[in-house]
């Protein structure tokens, strides 16, 4: 409930293993989750028992979170510096396996006006009334990145 409310971009676990281990005890670099907050399929299940119940919170956490763009990392206590400041990790990263798809659009697909807002809230100021008058010919197409949605 409280990631749900917060709605935070990550969320770090500090596990005593440093991370989610398999049978062998070797650290699971990477898994990834439905929007369910199942495991996406076809990814390696073989765990520790201990890990296998830390691994059904994670989902459930996945499972309520709004922002499919949130990433869970379990780490260990000494690893929380290197997690927070750095791009590497020391653990286990977990994320939502959605897809964002990518949409073409052609000029006719949409309006001369909402290019004209989007470009003025991207540049911070207004067009040129030239650029403004030849949006329909100087834009061949656009793309557009779709998140799936809860």
């Amino acid at each position: 409930v409280l990631a749900r409310e917060l709605n935070p971009m990550k969320i770090i676990i500090a596990s005593p293993n440093g991370g989610i281990r398999d049978l062998n005890g070797r650290r699971i670099s990477l898994l990834a989750f439905e929007l369910d907050g199942s495991l996406q399929s076809g990814i390696q299940t073989n765990m520790l028992p201990a890990d296998s119940k830390l691994v059904q919170s994670v989902g459930n956490c996945f499972a309520h979170i709004p922002d499919l763009d949130c990433t869970i990392s379990v780490t260990s206590a000494s690893g929380l510096v290197k997690e927070l400041f750095t791009h590497t990790g020391t653990g286990t990263l977990c994320r939502s396996s959605h897809q964002n798809s990518i949409v073409k659009l052609s000029p006719q697909q949409f309006q001369a006006s909402e290019v004209e807002e989007f470009l003025c809230n991207s540049f911070g100021r207004p067009l040129s009334d030239e650029w403004v008058s030849d949006i329909p010919s100087r834009i061949v197409s656009a793309y557009i990145v779709q998140k799936p949605r809860r």
